[in-house]
């Protein structure tokens, strides 16, 4: 999570559209939902694979 801050051209997309300051509690609930189906399923399964797409969004 820490990584998606550190990238400039996120970390203006995230200022910009407000998730920054509006949206806080929920992109950190995700982010750990998402990390969490990666680390039970693995990456290469169905599931990992399905959490992976969800970061590209």
């Amino acid at each position: 999570m820490v990584k998606t801050f550190c990238v400039p051209s996120i970390s203006r997309l995230l200022t910009r559209t407000g998730e920054f300051h509006h949206h806080t509690q929920k992109r950190y609930d995700d982010t750990g939902l998402l990390i969490a189906e990666i680390l039970q399923w693995g990456y290469e399964s169905e599931r990992g694979a399905e959490a992976i797409a969800g970061f590209r969004l």
